[in-house]
């Protein structure tokens, strides 16, 4: 084989940059092992869907009468000893373990549930024999960045807005708002997941009175607040007809008030009404147009987003011609961005103020 075959030209370009791969090398180590062992909670439909997007998919991913969208919990495992009767499991976003979450358990596994998306997590496992209880090491997990749905017996559609980046740098902040189907067939599992596990304090209903329990009280026990909600452009409930404006501007409101927090807002099967205020809330906040088509999306694989089997091009098109008229009506200036095109129309079109668009901003960006 001659000098000039491609393995020496491999070998002497290897040669020459040897150091740089060594240090890059190097840095995707440290790189790894600063970000802690990477999980996923999100399941393989989810993850396909996510990766792979291309609009109009979840028509070939969708099952009906299935919900295709649920977490898949972290499974954290144990080394099988003798003489240890149970482990206290304590998982906290604090490497001091502060305000730790305590799961015990007598099984060679726990199943870690309703983690924070792209969040850094301490795992320590404690021993507990007949004499004595063995603290163990720290071990620092990171959650990977798909969407946080959420196992919530009883209702569908379930899913945290937070976690998206934006267009400034920031993130929408997790834990604060919550979207899905009606509360309805809340089962007590699910009541616990919902107010005792997330702390939802908030239940803001965007069905017309008389749909289910829609304007007597919410079936969570807790603040109930009832707006005929608006979706999409046209029609009786249309942005664009006034009434529909009025109910929006309700809605929005709501938001502004960090006593309200964390809310969980609903119509009746989580996708449109629902489905627009959660594109105008992150378009808001600075989300790129892109990912709120694909967290729109997402519904269609539960099964109350999913029921009737939509036609899902026809409902993105309604989707993507929400966000156009949004931007069109609110763009002062060629190079206005989404966000600020959805802040002018709400001041202009919706009524809210400055001040409220700043509370929400404050209450719903992090770092």
């Amino acid at each position: 084989m001659g000098w000039d075959s491609p393995i020496h030209f491999l070998y002497n370009k290897y040669m020459k940059h040897r150091y740089l791969y060594f240090f890059s090398l190097i840095s995707l180590l440290i790189s790894c092992s600063s970000s802690g062992r990477e999980v996923s909670l999100a399941n393989e439909t989810v993850m396909k869907f996510w990766d792979e997007y291309e609009p109009t998919m979840t028509m070939d991913l969708r099952i009906e009468g299935e919900e295709q969208y649920y977490p898949k919990p972290f499974r954290y495992d144990f080394e099988q000893k003798d003489g240890v009767i149970n482990r206290e499991v304590y998982v906290s976003t604090n490497k001091d373990m502060q305000n730790a979450t305590k799961y015990t358990t007598n099984k060679a596994f726990v199943d870690i549930e309703n983690l924070y998306m792209n969040t850094n997590y301490y795992v320590r496992v404690d021993e507990v024999s007949a004499d004595n209880t063995a603290k163990g090491k720290v071990e620092k997990i990171h959650t990977a960045e798909y969407p946080r749905t959420l196992k919530v017996e009883g209702v569908s559609n379930t899913r945290d807005l937070g976690g998206y980046k934006t267009t400034n740098g920031k993130r929408v902040a997790q834990g604060k708002v919550y979207r899905g189907a009606n509360v309805d067939g809340v089962r007590p599992e699910g009541l616990e997941t919902m107010v005792d596990k997330l702390g939802i304090k908030t239940d803001l209903d965007l069905r017309g009175v008389g749909e289910g329990t829609a304007g007597t009280v919410s079936p969570l026990g807790i603040n109930y607040v009832n707006v005929s909600g608006a979706m999409y452009l046209y029609g009786e409930m249309g942005l664009i007809n006034f009434n529909g404006e009025e109910a929006f501007k309700n809605e929005i409101l709501t938001f502004t008030n960090p006593d309200n927090d964390p809310i969980y807002f609903h119509c009746a099967v989580g996708r449109d009404r629902t489905g627009t205020l959660g594109m105008v809330l992150l378009a808001l906040l600075g989300v790129d147009s892109d990912t709120i088509l694909k967290e729109y999306e997402l519904s269609f694989l539960s099964t109350s987003g999913n029921s009737g089997m939509p036609n899902v091009f026809n409902m993105l098109a309604y989707a993507e011609e929400t966000l156009g008229y949004i931007v069109m009506a609110g763009q002062e200036n060629p190079k206005d961005s989404l966000a600020k095109c959805t802040e002018n129309w709400l001041i202009d079109y919706i009524g809210v103020t400055k001040d409220d668009i700043n509370a929400i901003k404050k209450e719903l960006l992090t770092k």
